[in-house]
């Protein structure tokens, strides 16, 4: 517990951390602006258009492949690649902590911070909801005929927030590997920022030739589903839409967790961090 603590207190001791949660709000905002004009585009029975019921998810939705996945790399490439190459991972070693105990310290340091990011994008999606948009009837949600109700559009948000947690929980140990074989900071972010560039140029490619094809082909939606931000942009609207797709997604995340969980892992335990 003292070393997930102290974990915490250097990155919350770094500005642009402190930066980065100030920048939640703005998205949160931006997010408001895109929906404003948007709802003059659709109707008010279409699920794009945003209430005071609907703009927590509806604004996540819009900030969660590229904000959020872009929070994260900040958070493990400060905590990871940064402290290698600072030296800070010696000195904590020193200490006596086995390489496991700094790496799960890390980890939950991490997730702690992505948390307390996503409780803050909630309540500043809230507040500026309630006192810019409007309050409907009948609500739409994405994948659903039925309208809903205020009731059951809040549990549907705290699933969609939880889900949206679970996703970035997953892609930690992506960006966690990446940051570990990376020798520079600029070097981590390059491969994160392509990882995922080349995430979605590869789901619009298999999108692309899914049209093209006279039948569904089930291998093209396979591949093509099986991407985390895939997982982000439209898995989780589809996770709680129906079950066949929470179990498919399902799967996707446990294999992305189970094989990247177990390199960066390996890579960090086995790292040499005193040369």
């Amino acid at each position: 517990m003292r070393l997930l603590i102290s974990e915490c207190e250097r990155l919350f001791s770094r500005k642009l951390i402190w930066l980065l949660y100030l920048a939640i709000p703005l998205s949160a905002f931006g997010a408001l602006q895109y929906h404003l004009k948007r709802n003059h585009e659709v109707g008010i029975t279409s699920p794009e258009y945003s209430s005071v019921y609907t703009f927590p998810v509806n604004a996540l939705h819009e900030m969660l492949p590229f904000f959020f996945n872009l929070f994260l790399l900040v958070l493990i490439v400060l905590s990871v690649t940064e402290e290698y190459r600072g030296g800070e991972l010696r000195l904590i070693l020193i200490r006596q902590y086995s390489k496991a105990e700094v790496f799960f310290a890390k980890l939950g340091a991490v997730w702690l911070l992505l948390l307390a990011g996503l409780l803050l994008f909630y309540l500043s999606s809230q507040i500026i909801g309630w006192l810019a948009l409007t309050k409907v009837n009948a609500i739409y949600l994405f994948y659903h005929q039925e309208t809903f109700s205020v009731s059951e559009v809040f549990f549907y948000i705290i699933k969609f927030y939880l889900l949206t947690l679970v996703t970035l929980s997953v892609l930690i140990f992506v960006f966690f590997w990446i940051a570990i074989i990376s020798p520079r900071v600029t070097v981590a972010m390059g491969l994160g920022i392509g990882y995922l560039f080349l995430s979605i140029t590869f789901d619009i490619i298999m999108g692309i030739i899914q049209t093209h094809v006279n039948s569904p082909n089930l291998l093209v939606l396979f591949l093509m589903n099986f991407t985390i931000t895939r997982v982000e942009f439209q898995g989780i609207h589809l996770m709680l839409a129906n079950p066949f797709n929470f179990m498919f997604f399902s799967l996707v995340l446990a294999v992305y967790l189970l094989l990247f969980g177990m390199l960066s892992f390996f890579y960090f335990t086995k790292k040499d961090y005193y040369y």
